[in-house]
């Protein structure tokens, strides 16, 4: 994706990740415990406690998507995401109303006893091993659970990193506490925005907004209706996505109909994360209108399929809504992207009318 394309997802990015803050620092794997606390290195903490709950229904809640919403908003949603390795994506509404996914992939698996799994979205995340280590009472209604949280610290002999990988842990296992047998949920993690941050935030959103439009057109050597057909098909669709991920239809949502919202994995400040897309509009004619739902101010792609003496004319329009002096990439890197985008959707609809 080129920096064009990703000015405004960097800046949202940004925001999120002021909001969040990271807690460790990114170090090479298998980093070992410093000697006087001058380099960092891993730190593991494990947690065990006894949920008076079925083991599969324990097993259900932390070895799926459904895990990530355990300590989420209640408007978040989760999936998970089609391709070769398993990954998750958990979905909510964010700074602005930008709706941004967090991807996590699954590490290690044994079916019905142990899932490991890390966030791909956010520097320095730690590793979660989640084992259901067995069964109690008469019934089996009783299940002890063990959450081993590691992460890479500043200084992993330091009482304030052990406290803050055993809050990880404790938490972990406080939420699902509370999903799956009403245990009251775990005390919030103090943090937030500072008041120069929230005032940077007031001026940027009292700026005007400014509209651009950027056309671009690709002839395609297949008749129309193949075209348009892939249009439709929305693992075509890459205008942001990192090289090799293609689009897929958000469960739910109706495929190739209005409605229909597409989840891309993108990068955003040099980490991976979903964005969405959704189809507004279709027609008149061989006509598809996307709406970008990963920004502030949401871009519109309109999409348009004629005859050509070659095959098809694909032509698309991409509008960008931004703040006067937001920084964004010049018109001329987004007709660049936009021409990129198209390259790739000629090459990739004449490859698969070949078989």
């Amino acid at each position: 994706m080129t920096r064009a394309v990703g000015g405004a997802l960097d800046r949202l990015g940004r925001r999120w990740e002021r909001r969040r803050g990271d807690q460790y620092r990114t170090l090479p794997p298998g980093g070992s415990a410093p000697e006087g606390g001058s380099q960092g290195g891993e730190l593991t903490v494990e947690h065990v406690a006894q949920l008076t709950c079925p083991p599969e229904q324990v097993w259900r809640l932390v070895s799926t998507h459904e895990a990530l919403t355990v300590n989420q908003a209640p408007t978040a949603r989760a999936f998970a995401l089609p391709g070769p390795r398993e990954r998750w994506c958990v979905a909510d509404v964010g700074l602005g109303g930008a709706l941004l996914g967090a991807l996590v992939e699954v590490l290690e698996r044994e079916e019905g006893c142990r899932v490991v799994t890390r966030s791909l979205s956010e520097r320095g995340q730690p590793r979660y091993d989640w084992r259901l280590v067995g069964t109690q009472g008469a019934t089996g209604s009783e299940t002890l659970v063990r959450v081993r949280v590691t992460a890479n610290a500043n200084d992993p002999g330091s009482q304030a990193c052990q406290a803050k990988v055993r809050k990880l842990a404790e938490d972990e296992l406080g939420w699902a506490a509370h999903r799956l047998v009403g245990a009251p949920p775990p005390a919030p993690v103090p943090g937030g925005m500072t008041a120069a941050q929230r005032a940077a935030r007031r001026r940027h959103a009292e700026c005007p907004l400014e509209e651009h439009d950027v056309r671009g057109q690709v002839v395609v050597p297949l008749p129309p209706e193949i075209v348009w057909a892939g249009l439709l098909d929305a693992s075509t669709f890459s205008l942001t996505a990192i090289d090799g991920e293609r689009a897929a239809v958000v469960p739910g949502t109706p495929a190739g109909e209005v409605g229909e919202l597409r989840a891309i994995v993108s990068l955003v400040r040099g980490l991976p994360y979903v964005t969405f897309h959704e189809v507004v509009e279709i027609g008149p004619g061989p006509r598809l209108v996307l709406r970008g739902h990963s920004a502030s101010h949401p871009p519109h792609l309109f999409t348009e399929v004629e005859p050509h003496p070659q095959g098809s004319m694909v032509r698309a329009t991409l509008r960008l809504v931004q703040h006067r002096g937001s920084g964004m990439a010049s018109v001329d890197l987004v007709r660049t992207a936009l021409a990129e985008y198209l390259g790739r959707l000629r090459l990739d609809l004449v490859t698969r009318a070949a078989g």
